[in-house]
């Protein structure tokens, strides 16, 4: 349960950055319609081989680990573009977070998957599958609304922070046994 609860926050993230990210580029930092199209075609490229290379990797540190690492490189990368404006070099900033963010993409993704399938009983994977679905497109509508109303309230760059927050809320969800071991250990 607290995957999937997790996994409905990081992934709303993931779905704002989907239907948005290009439009926050044009608008807030001054992309052409040109830079969108190859910022797009960029980050699918570093999505593909963030897959691969953390692919190799998850064999050698666990599936969970690798969730962990792309949701606190997916929380730099967002925080990175929410500051680029505020930069000399917006534009270059954003390009290091979109590069950043695509590469873990992928793998975010794809573990979250292969975890799924490692925690639910056997006999039961269909079932699980379809909460894992579920839960992949129930409220996938939140955070495309939540930065709607924060930009016509506020600006887009704030807006951002609401895909930051939706990063950090699915990464401190999906560690809350291991907060609790931590904190009941310390007691």
């Amino acid at each position: 349960v607290n995957f999937l609860l997790a996994r409905l926050f990081y992934n709303d993230g993931l779905i704002t950055i989907f239907a948005l990210g290009g439009i926050y580029a044009k608008v807030s930092l001054g992309f052409t319609l040109k830079e969108v199209l190859i910022l797009g075609i960029v980050l699918n490229v570093f999505a593909a081989l963030g897959s691969f290379v953390f692919g190799l990797y998850e064999d050698k540190v666990g599936t969970r680990n690798v969730i962990n690492i792309s949701l606190v490189i997916l929380i730099i990368s967002t925080l990175l573009a929410f500051v680029a404006p505020w930069t000399n070099y917006p534009k270059e900033v954003f390009w290091i977070a979109g590069v950043l963010l695509g590469s873990m993409i992928g793998p975010n993704q794809s573990c979250s998957r292969s975890y799924m399938s490692q925690i639910i009983p056997t006999n039961k994977k269909n079932e699980f599958f379809g909460f894992y679905a579920l839960t992949g497109k129930a409220t996938s509508f939140l955070g495309p609304l939540l930065f709607g109303l924060i930009t016509k309230l506020h600006s887009q760059q704030m807006a951002l922070l609401s895909v930051v927050i939706f990063f950090i809320l699915g990464w401190v969800i999906f560690n809350k046994s291991s907060f609790s071991k931590i904190f009941r250990w310390k007691n």
